[in-house]
């Protein structure tokens, strides 16, 4: 690798796309234990994941030999041009992959919350998430040239502060939807408490929108000439794969409800591999100290016929040299 930064973005492109597998496995696990098939939003959760993994691949490719992380002595020439093709590419994966998910969430909404006006909301939601990401592209086609580094038709840092602000107001507005309904169902206080801590779980999600709009905010102060290649633009890139990643994440965990069940799911399988683990132990323990005992044996009787022979070679020798009785 080039640099440091070029093996982190490697590492972080390799192992948080990992974590959001997993998130989507269990996903599908939990369902299937309850016996459900697959629904839509799983499927639009999966294609979500899928342009995760395009963007984590062009990343990868981008720190190995398209100027991603390098120092800015190397991004010369061809790579250069790379580099600057990677970004405007990977901001479109990653405008994709994070609509994706967002309209998952919704459509998962959807199934839980049948109110008509909950459900026009969220149709509503579902249609500016399209209207932000199709903004989003346009404007980074008519904004963006892929031959130079100048982007010099609009002032592009602001117009990335305000599609990332825009951004981070969705992921809140989605994951607040579930909210408004809880505080009117007729339950208990406890449990609109449990359910609202339930869909509150993704919140920490906003905390990766948080950092990467940050970043937006001081490339804004940076020289025109400077922001291409600068440690800012590559935690910009960094930020931009951790985001979607999370988002998978936070998106999977309401569902998770199935495998902590009493019957099935994780604490069945947990306490099965908990209740195998003493036997287990015990038979190692018996089967060393069998062994232990057999090498013990072994060596005892090793000793016994070390000695045997011993004392026949001594009687051996004291007959040849014994005086004889007269």
């Amino acid at each position: 690798m080039k640099s440091n930064q070029a093996t982190t973005t490697v590492v972080v492109c390799t192992v948080f796309p990992i974590f959001a597998l997993l998130a989507v496995c269990l996903r599908v696990y939990s369902q299937k234990l309850k016996g459900n098939n697959v629904h839509a939003d799983e499927y639009i959760i999966f294609s979500g994941l899928v342009v995760v993994y395009v963007l984590c691949g062009l990343m990868v490719y981008g720190a190995a030999d398209g100027g991603v992380g390098w120092h800015i002595q190397d991004l010369q020439g061809r790579a250069g041009r790379a580099y600057i093709k990677i970004i405007f590419f990977g901001l479109l994966l990653w405008a994709a992959s994070i609509t994706l998910v967002r309209i998952s969430l919704l459509v998962f909404y959807r199934r839980i919350f049948t109110l008509k006006p909950f459900q026009i909301a969220n149709n509503v939601l579902i249609g500016v998430n399209i209207a932000w990401f199709t903004s989003l592209f346009f404007g980074a086609i008519f904004s963006s040239s892929l031959e130079t580094i100048v982007q010099a038709r609009i002032n592009y840092p602001a117009w990335l502060l305000v599609n990332g602000t825009l951004d981070m107001v969705l992921d809140i507005m989605t994951l607040c939807m579930p909210l408004f309904v809880i505080r009117t169902l007729q339950i208990g206080v406890k449990k609109k408490f449990t359910l609202a801590g339930i869909f509150s779980l993704g919140f920490f999600c906003i905390v990766a929108s948080a950092v990467r709009l940050g970043y937006y905010i001081q490339l804004i102060k940076m020289r025109q000439a400077d922001r291409h290649f600068s440690t800012i633009t590559f935690n910009c890139v960094l930020w931009s794969v951790i985001e979607p990643c999370a988002s998978i994440i936070a998106a999977c965990l309401p569902t998770y409800g199935p495998l902590f069940e009493e019957g099935h799911g994780l604490t069945t399988i947990f306490r099965s591999i908990a209740s195998k683990v003493p036997l287990t132990s015990n038979k190692s323990h018996i089967s060393l100290f069998s062994a232990h005992e057999d090498q013990l044996q072994k060596m005892y009787r090793n000793k016994t016929q070390s000695s045997s022979k011993e004392r026949l070679k001594n009687n051996t020798v004291g007959n040849e040299f014994e005086i004889p009785v007269a």
